[in-house]
């Protein structure tokens, strides 16, 4: 509403081209693999259901959410969403973002044990309760700052069809933090090489 009304521009014109250019990001996004230690874990992004809890409900989201661990910090990230909760799901979100001899660190809950066996990735499991300064320090906060930005930023939480762009814009920005003197050049760079996305791809 916000942009629309900067604009000067009617709001259906601006959501239209708003998630055009999340289009363009995830042309990028999709490409970028992460290496060295990553740290791995699932989330679940959706309203708040009263009286109910855990894994199986229908307006929550998972999302596999994939953390360069550097030593400074955070470094770049990878976010998938799930359309269903299968282990082969979770283990081609991985692969597809994930290169060659990564070290995986990820806690002990027994749906990671989904990346044992592939091979080409080592695995390391952590068990224990969380903390702050904890083995997955770096996942935790990204997971945090993901659902802060949207509830923050949009002021609710995505549709299902959506909310892949959605991660993807906090992604592109996220992975480029470091950079934002060169954003906008690299956002209009990879506007104009997206090819055209019609309305009906994001409608």
């Amino acid at each position: 509403m916000r942009a629309s009304e900067l604009l000067g521009m009617h709001y259906t014109t601006v959501w239209n081209m708003m998630h055009k250019i999340r289009e363009a990001m995830a042309v990028k996004v999709e490409r970028e693999m992460l290496s060295g230690f990553v740290e791995i874990d699932d989330a679940f992004y959706g309203g708040r259901t009263k009286g109910k809890a855990g894994r199986a409900l229908n307006n929550k989201r998972q999302v596999v959410v994939m953390v360069e661990r550097l030593e400074r910090g955070a470094g770049d990230v990878a976010m998938v969403m799930l359309h269903n909760q299968s282990g082969n799901a979770f283990k081609q979100a991985v692969l597809g973002h994930v290169e060659p001899m990564t070290h995986i660190r990820t806690d002990g809950y027994s749906y990671n044990s989904m990346l044992h066996g592939l091979g080409r990735l080592n695995m390391e499991k952590i068990g224990g309760v969380y903390c702050k300064e904890g083995p997955l320090k770096n996942v935790d906060t990204v997971i945090s700052l993901s659902k802060r930005f949207l509830l923050g930023t949009y002021h609710q939480y995505c549709a299902r069809a959506h909310l892949p762009r959605f991660l993807t814009e906090y992604i592109f920005r996220f992975n480029r933090r470091y950079e934002w003197c060169q954003l906008f050049s690299r956002l209009a760079a990879a506007c104009a090489l997206c090819p055209p996305v019609p309305y009906a791809a994001i409608s």
